[in-house]
């Protein structure tokens, strides 16, 4: 069960089970695939990917939002995250 509790594996893989299925329905068994929009399915799945990889490389964490919270402060940008609370950074 925790396999199929990822948010990934939810997104990706349980959740369009029941919309294909609800289709399925609705068109009487056909499904109606419009190609203009592969590649907004693309880009979301490259959000995910890229931003993962991201916040592993420059110290956001894990690639999941499962994992713990950053294992060092960043200190660039106007606002300071800190225990959860946002604060402004003073300059």
């Amino acid at each position: 069960m925790r396999f199929l509790s990822r948010t990934p594996v939810r997104t990706f893989f349980i959740y369009p089970v029941p919309v294909i299925a609800w289709e399925l329905i609705w068109n009487r068994g056909s499904l109606d695939i419009q190609p203009v929009f592969l590649p907004v399915m693309v880009w979301g799945y490259l959000q995910y990917r890229l931003c993962g990889l991201y916040r592993v490389k420059h110290g956001g964490g894990g690639p999941g939002l499962e994992t713990l919270g950053p294992p060092r402060l960043k200190l660039r940008g106007q606002v300071v995250e800190l225990s959860g609370q946002k604060a402004d950074k003073a300059t």
